[in-house]
C-alpha cells in the first residue's frame, strides 16, 4: 500500500514539471514572438523616419536652389540697375559743361624759427715771467785812462781824440740772468641769444579753380 502512494506522488511530481516546462517553453516562445513584433514595428518607424528624412533634404535642396535662384535675380537686377545709373551719370556728365572760375582759400602751417644770437668777446690779462739767461759781452779799456768802452768804434776813437797812444786792452765780463714780466691777452668768446627759438602758425592764401556750377576742381 505504501509502495503505491508513493508511486503515484512521484507520477504526480513528474506530471507537474512536464507542465512546468511546457509553460516556460511557451512563454519563451511567445516572449520572442513579442520581440519579433517590437523589432517589426521599431525597423517600421525607422524606415518611416529615414523618409522622412530623405524628404526633409529634398525640400531643403529644393529651398536652397530656389534661394541661389533668387540670389542670382537679385544681383542681375542690381547690376542692371548700376550700369543703367552708370550710364546716366555718364550722360549727365557728358552733357554737363564746367564753368571754371578762380577761388581762394587758406591754409594754417606751422613755421619754425630758429633762436637768433651774435658771439661776444672779452679778453683777461694773464702775468707771465720770463727769465733770459745772462750772457758777456766784450769790454775795451784805454791803458792811459783806464776809460772803458763796449763798442770797439768809440774805443778808437778815444785813443786818437786823447792821444793816449798806450792803447787798448779787452776782454769779456758776463752778464747776470734776469727775469721779464710779459701781460697777455686771452680772448674769451661767448654766446649772447637775441630772440629765443618759437614756432609760427601761418595762414596761406591759395588760388585754385574749379567749376561754378558742380564745384569739381582741376
Amino acid at each position: 500500500m505504501f509502495l503505491l502512494i508513493r508511486k503515484k506522488l512521484i507520477q504526480k511530481k513528474e506530471t507537474n514539471t512536464v507542465e512546468t516546462d511546457k509553460k516556460e517553453d511557451e512563454k519563451k516562445t511567445d516572449d520572442k514572438k513579442t520581440e519579433e513584433k517590437t523589432g517589426d514595428k521599431k525597423t517600421e518607424e525607422q524606415k518611416a523616419e529615414d523618409n522622412k528624412t530623405d524628404s526633409n533634404k529634398t525640400d531643403n535642396n529644393k529651398t536652397g536652389n530656389n534661394k541661389t535662384d533668387n540670389q542670382k535675380t537679385e544681383s542681375d537686377k542690381k547690376t542692371t540697375e548700376n550700369t543703367g545709373s552708370n550710364s546716366e551719370s555718364t550722360k549727365k556728365e557728358e552733357e554737363h559743361k564746367h564753368t571754371w572760375v578762380t577761388g581762394y582759400r587758406t591754409e594754417e602751417k606751422l613755421v619754425h624759427h630758429d633762436a637768433v644770437t651774435h658771439t661776444e668777446t672779452t679778453y683777461t690779462t694773464e702775468t707771465n715771467t720770463i727769465y733770459h739767461d745772462g750772457g758777456s759781452h766784450e769790454v775795451f779799456h784805454c791803458l792811459d785812462c783806464g776809460a772803458q768802452f763796449t763798442d770797439h768804434a768809440a774805443a778808437i776813437d778815444h785813443v786818437y781824440a786823447s792821444e793816449h797812444l798806450s792803447g787798448l786792452v779787452s776782454n769779456f765780463e758776463s752778464d747776470s740772468g734776469w727775469d721779464e714780466v710779459v701781460e697777455t691777452q686771452v680772448p674769451h668768446t661767448t654766446t649772447v641769444v637775441d630772440q629765443a627759438a618759437y614756432d609760427e602758425t601761418v595762414v596761406e592764401k591759395i588760388e585754385y579753380t574749379y567749376c561754378s556750377e558742380c564745384g569739381a576742381e582741376k
